[in-house]
């Protein structure tokens, strides 16, 4: 083990005490980085479930209501940071919230202004800036 001995449990799974510095203790076990990596996947699924979530909704959401997920989720992460179950549930539920709080940030970047009220008379003013002719009476499609 590289001249170093290890001080008892799992010598495959990096735990939060057991480490020095970066990857410290998970440098000697490369099997704990498999593990680590294995879970990638899960992460981008759950993210990917927090934008379909978003999307699923019926109504607009607030953005407080992102930012309050991410921070819940941050929150969870911190509490139980020294459990390795409680570590895992909030890392999933912060995947979960980062996705729901990107969807809301792409649609807060894009939206378009919207008519809220019908409008019945108005008075739109523009120029005609293309005009194609057609043949008369054919009813063709332009697209033909």
């Amino acid at each position: 083990m590289s001249g170093q001995e290890w001080e008892g449990g799992d010598p495959h799974l990096c735990t939060r005490s057991k480490r020095t510095h970066g990857f410290g203790a998970c440098g000697l076990f490369p099997r704990a980085r498999e593990r680590i990596r294995s879970l990638v996947p899960l992460a981008a699924l759950l993210f990917a479930g927090g934008i379909l979530a978003y999307f699923s909704l019926n109504a607009e959401t607030d953005p407080r209501v992102a930012v309050a997920l991410v921070l819940a989720a941050i929150g969870l992460c911190l509490a139980v940071r020294d459990a390795p179950l409680g570590l895992a549930i909030g890392g999933a539920l912060l995947a979960f919230a980062l996705g729901f709080a990107i969807a809301k940030l792409r649609t807060e970047i894009v939206r378009a202004p919207v008519l809220t009220d019908e409008l019945r008379y108005v008075t739109l003013a523009g120029f005609v800036e293309n005009h194609e002719l057609r043949d008369k009476g054919r009813g063709g499609s332009p697209c033909a």
